[in-house]
């Protein structure tokens, strides 16, 4: 006998959520869009994401793995094997952007962008032209990597002008910005692109990323020194190759 589960009162549909494992909310979110808003009641558990460019999702959910693959068959979409799901080609932007909906507002801003709710410890977004001056300013996250990226000169200088100012982004230890809008027209920090000195020393830092990746690193070669107003000192180049890219260590 179907079930309304949607006529559920809010307090059981979350508990009943609660018990629902990453591949359940996933098919459920693709019943309808109030499917998929009511899926948020279920609040936040400890989740961490993997994304692979070849389509490939992992979802670690306090401890368990889950594994999702894309497909190009209709009829093995959802199908479950070896605890792995098959999702639709082209579905791993909703995949991840629902078990994302503890980081984001379920409501768009009045210029059609999503708004953070709260940042991660680390990003890294590929196609990230969505990703305006406005997130960026605003992002908490130690590290920051965006490509694909829309982001100007004149962008990266108010960025960078502001993390100079005492107090501004103390948790930023690495950014790496690449994208086709960043070039030699105007400067950053007064620098005109490239920005670089040859011959200096690389720099690193060692940070842990995830149960995935374990120990990872950053490192820059050839960096300017910046100076923060509190005498924090940072680590900055500009390379104007193929595909403009800028880095920063801190």
């Amino acid at each position: 006998m179907p079930i309304a589960l949607l006529k559920f009162p809010s307090d059981l549909l979350r508990e009943v959520f609660k018990l629902c494992e990453p591949y359940e909310l996933y098919a459920l979110s693709k019943c309808s869009k109030r499917t998929q808003r009511s899926i948020k009641l279920r609040g936040t558990k400890n989740w961490k994401i993997v994304y692979f460019s070849g389509g490939q999702v992992i979802i670690s959910v306090d401890g368990s793995w889950h594994y999702f693959n894309r497909t190009f068959y209709p009829d093995e979409y959802f199908k479950m094997k070896y605890s792995q799901i098959e999702f639709p080609s082209g579905g791993s932007a909703d995949l991840f952007f629902l078990f994302h909906r503890h980081f984001w507002d379920s409501h768009r801003s009045n210029a059609g962008e999503h708004q953070f709710t709260k940042y991660p410890n680390q990003i890294s977004i590929h196609r990230s032209s969505w990703f305006n001056i406005g997130h960026l300013l605003e992002c908490t996250c130690v590290r920051i990597e965006l490509s694909g990226s829309m982001r100007s000169n004149q962008d990266l200088n108010v960025f960078l002008q502001k993390w100079k100012k005492t107090g501004a982004f103390p948790n930023l230890q690495f950014l790496k910005i690449k994208g086709n809008k960043i070039d030699n027209k105007s400067p950053i920090l007064e620098m005109i692109p490239q920005i670089k000195i040859v011959g200096n020393a690389t720099i690193r830092r060692s940070f842990v990323k995830d149960e995935l990746l374990r120990l990872g690193g950053d490192d820059i070669d050839n960096a300017v020194q910046v100076t923060k107003d509190d005498g924090t000192v940072g680590w900055l180049t500009v390379e104007l190759r193929e595909t403009p890219t800028l880095k920063f260590l801190t």
